[in-house]
């Protein structure tokens, strides 16, 4: 069976993620247009910048929106990142008119729990559907505001945040 183009953006972020990467946590981004039209992006060092540090690392949402500035705004359709976004990057997303965010990877550092319910929230607010990817079944998820939607197997899991995830489904569940 055919796999979806979910599966193909998600599976090629993530390889340029690991091959491209120069620093120690891999995200990998990709823009989609309307047309199926696509630009990647990965967490790396700008340009002509040799030296590594946390503080120079441009994130892969970024750069893939960046290396998407000749997509028409009107024409960007989703993102797919191998992580979930960061403050900064969600109000990146949101500018560029992106209206989908596919995330395959729900691991957040428990210190950052409280920044991914206020993504959460922003998304929600700014008309964004926020899906998540089970590379397993090969099917995405709706995720309204602060739950996951799943009608087959999990309808009733309540409120999900960072780090209650894995406790509610497992933590293989949103890995690929």
């Amino acid at each position: 069976m055919r796999k979806s183009w979910h599966y193909t953006y998600l599976s090629l972020a993530s390889k340029l993620a690991v091959d491209r990467s120069d620093h120690d946590f891999p995200v990998g981004a990709a823009v989609v247009d309307i047309y199926g039209n696509f630009v990647l992006g990965y967490n790396g060092l700008p340009r002509q910048v040799q030296e590594l540090s946390d503080e120079m690392i441009i994130h892969a949402e970024m750069n893939a929106l960046n290396n998407a500035r000749f997509m028409p705004r009107s024409e960007l359709k989703a993102i797919y990142v191998t992580y979930f976004p960061c403050l900064s990057c969600a109000q990146i997303i949101i500018q560029s008119g992106i209206k989908e965010v596919y995330v395959s990877r729900f691991q957040v550092n428990p210190k950052y729990e409280k920044m991914s319910k206020k993504v959460c929230s922003i998304f929600h607010k700014a008309g964004i559907t926020l899906l998540w990817y089970d590379r397993k079944r090969d099917a995405a998820f709706v995720r309204s505001s602060m739950y996951v939607v799943d009608p087959q197997e999990y309808e009733n899991t309540g409120p999900v945040y960072p780090g209650v995830l894995e406790k509610k489904l497992g933590p293989e569940y949103f890995l690929i």
